[in-house]
């Protein structure tokens, strides 16, 4: 029932198999549904990961923007550092 949980099935669906199957049926319905979320938490995962790492690449890129830098303008139209 767990690991038809995490899989995203109703309760009443996986019980209802579960009485209507012969015990092998059942067990080898509760070892595919394991599977399947073991498999969909792999997924999860991966994503997660890959997720960190592009954002980890994108700031550790240096900027090929303009460098942002403060000046002032004297009355004759000459910029002076600030």
């Amino acid at each position: 029932m767990e690991a038809g949980r995490r899989c995203s099935l109703t309760t009443s669906v996986l019980g209802e198999w579960a009485c209507a199957g012969s015990p092998k049926q059942v067990e080898y319905l509760a070892a595919y549904l394991e599977a399947e979320a073991a498999s969909r938490d792999v997924s999860k995962r991966a994503s997660l990961l890959c997720l960190v790492k592009s954002h980890l690449r994108k700031r550790a890129r240096p900027s090929f923007g303009f460098q942002h830098a403060s000046f002032s303008v004297s009355g004759a139209g000459t910029p002076l550092a600030s």
